[in-house]
């Protein structure tokens, strides 16, 4: 019943209908600059293996949000890091998406990513005078993917920053089939 209440989906292939059904929607919906990336399980294996620290855990969360501003990480967000709500979770916790870069879920002091460095994995190119957000989301978990792409979106739009702003949108479903396939 937990599963079905908070949309999480066992994914045996990637499904390419119900991810151009999700890509066209964002894209009906938002006009800024966006991108969508189909994360193969190398580049995010290459991902998950950054140095975060003490937040090394939150580099296999299902969803992610990183936000960055001449090639600095300025905030992050993961499912692990909101709290849980009815049937979804709410990614403003204390009021952190109130604000335009929001306020980083955890301490990014000591983490040093850059955009530089996710665009080179992600093989994109992104225009540094903007603020720069890679999403990453899945099938897995689709209901909360698509809760926190549109506030991401909708956050964005409010603090009047579309023209300022790159999207990213990159789905992990590769690596999540193979996460959970018990033959490996």
């Amino acid at each position: 019943m937990m599963k079905g209440m908070y949309g999480i989906k066992d994914i045996t292939s990637f499904d390419s209908i119900a991810y151009t059904k999700t890509t066209n929607a964002i894209q009906r919906e938002y006009s800024g600059d966006i991108q969508f990336i189909v994360s193969d399980t190398t580049q995010f294996k290459r991902y998950r293996n950054l140095d975060f620290g003490e937040y090394n855990h939150a580099l296999l969360q299902p969803v992610q949000i990183l936000y960055f501003e001449n090639d600095a990480l300025k905030s992050y967000h993961a499912n692990c890091f909101a709290k849980g709500g009815v049937g979804n979770l709410n990614w403003n916790v204390d009021g952190r998406f109130d604000s335009f870069i929001p306020n980083s879920a955890i301490n990014i002091d000591s983490i040093d990513v850059s955009n530089n460095l996710l665009s080179a994995i992600y093989h994109v190119k992104t225009d540094e005078k903007k603020v720069i957000i890679f999403v990453f989301w899945s099938n897995y978990l689709a209901k909360i993917s698509e809760s926190a792409i549109r506030l991401v979106l909708k956050n964005i739009e409010e603090a009047n920053e579309v023209e300022n702003t790159s999207v990213i949108l990159v789905n992990t479903d590769y690596f999540y089939i193979t996460a959970f396939d018990k033959e490996s």
